[in-house]
């Protein structure tokens, strides 16, 4: 008992932790983020195939290299049309929208998938390059 009333605010904090992690695990199920570079690890070492769900304008001003223009609403098009093998890596603009698409898919039975954590703003605040159509004219 002397133990307790000596950590007191120790024992709250571990429980504290305890139950966030408890609350993200309930709550989860869904996509996983990964931020900048595990993207760029997942991306060269398991072809991962990316799906830009950002609007055309934006798309053409700079998307990760070997991106493919998605809508939002064609996730599950994309998904089916491409290598089960691989993963799925889902980009948005800040990491929300793709986040929510991860759910999406997971849901609906495809096992990796992931957002980019962040979405391009991430990516560019790591100083990875985007591919930039007008650069190569």
């Amino acid at each position: 008992m002397n133990f307790i009333s000596q950590n007191v605010f120790l024992i709250i904090i571990a429980l504290a932790s305890g139950g966030m992690l408890l609350w993200q695990a309930i709550r989860g199920g869904g996509g996983t983020a990964l931020g900048a570079l595990a993207a760029t690890q997942l991306i060269n070492q398991k072809g991962a195939q990316v799906a830009d769900l950002r609007d055309d304008r934006d798309f053409r001003a700079g998307h990760l290299p070997g991106a493919r223009h998605v809508m939002p609403d064609k996730v599950q098009t994309f998904a089916a049309g491409v290598d089960a093998s691989k993963p799925i890596l889902l980009v948005c603009a800040n990491g929300v929208q793709s986040a929510k698409a991860s759910k999406a898919l997971k849901a609906s039975g495809r096992s990796e998938v992931y957002s980019l954590e962040g979405g391009i703003d991430a990516w560019q605040q790591a100083g990875l390059p985007l591919v930039n159509p007008k650069d190569k004219a």
